[in-house]
């Protein structure tokens, strides 16, 4: 920047004052402290000169607004019909952040953050569970809109667990069957959640669902338990088992015709 840096040093004064400086008509009034250039509140201009009100002194600079950088270093935790984004702050050259702002189409319009979270986390709130979103943040100050970040994949779920941690698995992975199983799978502690939405079509209507966590762990016993099947929506199993024990999941879909269809999936490791 050209802006020119002015030293103001003052005695016998307590309490906040105002400070006047040369600047432009659009300039702001900036204080070096704590390592870093921070704008001055009630800011105002006169007879070229902008002007800050401070409590502390040396050195100042009138300089224009900037826009904040990208935020950075994007991660998502899903929630039911929301995503939570936590982010690194891009640099805001001393202007105050007064919200974020996300889209979900590219760039092409964006929304306020539910709640108007200014920090780290912020929430999306108001989308579909099941969906995979497209998401960006930029930062809004009194310069304008910042910089847009990277774009991050999201996608809501249905709460399995209080406060559960989980990412999509794949279950099934045999391209020759018509039933088409989509899961979730959370830990939370030695409690395993694993959901499965209701197939879209099938040759068979399923009937009920046994769910295995069978240990690689020696010592731990097999957790077996079997759910009626929904017809629509989610069909959850929350298995409890031991602490600190790793489990391959797998999955047993019932028919009505009697007829059995098992899928092995992932293994985990409670907490």
């Amino acid at each position: 920047s050209s802006a020119k840096i002015v030293d103001i040093n003052i005695t016998g004064i307590t309490g906040s004052v105002t400070i006047c400086i040369e600047g432009g008509p659009t300039d702001a009034l900036f204080h070096f402290t704590g390592g870093k250039w921070e704008e001055l509140p009630q800011r105002s201009y006169a007879n070229g000169q902008v002007c800050g009100v401070t409590s502390s002194f040396s050195p100042f600079a009138a300089a224009p607004r900037k826009r904040a950088e990208a935020p950075t270093n994007l991660s998502v935790t899903r929630g039911d019909k929301s995503l939570s984004i936590s982010f690194t702050p891009g640099a805001t050259f001393g202007v105050e952040i007064t919200r974020y702002e996300f889209s979900l189409d590219n760039g092409k319009s964006w929304a306020r953050v539910s709640g108007g979270d200014v920090k780290s986390p912020v929430t999306i709130a108001g989308l579909k569970n099941g969906t995979t979103y497209s998401v960006q943040l930029r930062a809004v100050n009194s310069a304008g809109s910042g910089a847009d970040s990277a774009a991050l994949a999201g996608k809501p779920r249905e709460a399995l667990l209080a406060d559960s941690r989980g990412t999509d698995v794949p279950i099934v992975k045999d391209p020759a069957l018509t039933l088409a199983l989509n899961s979730d799978i959370a830990v939370r502690g030695n409690k395993v959640a694993v959901a499965l939405v209701a197939p879209t079509s099938a040759k068979n209507k399923v009937s009920y669902y046994t769910y295995t966590l069978k240990p690689k762990t020696k010592g731990a016993a097999t957790v077996k338990q079997t759910y009626k099947a929904k017809a629509k929506g989610t069909t959850t199993a929350i298995l409890t088992g031991k602490p600190k024990v790793t489990y391959t999941v797998s999955v047993t879909a019932i028919y009505a015709n009697g007829s059995r269809k098992s899928w092995t999936g992932p293994s985990l490791t409670t907490e």
